[in-house]
């Protein structure tokens, strides 16, 4: 603001000659440092919100064995083929039970411990069942 101890107006302003009224220039100063604070205390705000908020993390899915427990037909399964690999690698594939009864024979050929067709047949109902396409 620009202040003069002589030829004031109504507002206590000296007439400004950039204004094509010949007005007084308001003090924009003031309103800037106004909006400037808004301004930092909407981001303090913001940023105090995120630091203290808790992460969304999924809740962590149930163990392998955690799953089957309780389930003989599953604690077969997981039995069977976690002789040959992780058990994680089935519980990764979702497959149909024809696409199931192509796996398990194939991990036959290669030498699982499938020994009747019962098991054979037991294994890809559950595996149909709880890990199906």
């Amino acid at each position: 603001m620009r202040q003069d101890t002589g030829n004031r107006g109504k507002t206590g302003m000296k007439p400004d000659a950039a204004q094509p009224d010949g007005g007084a220039k308001e003090d924009d100063m003031g309103a800037k440092f106004l909006r400037w604070a808004a301004c930092l205390a909407m981001v303090a705000a913001s940023s105090s919100a995120l630091l203290h908020a808790q992460p969304s993390v999924p809740a962590p899915a149930a163990s392998p064995q955690a799953s089957a427990a309780g389930d003989a037909d599953g604690q077969f399964v997981e039995t069977t083929c976690s002789t040959c690999h992780p058990i994680a690698q089935v519980r990764a594939k979702h497959k149909s039970a024809a696409d199931w009864a192509t796996t398990v024979d194939k991990m036959i050929g290669l030498g699982a411990q499938i020994t009747s067709e019962e098991d054979r047949d037991r294994i890809i109902a559950w595996l149909a069942a709880h890990q199906g396409a």
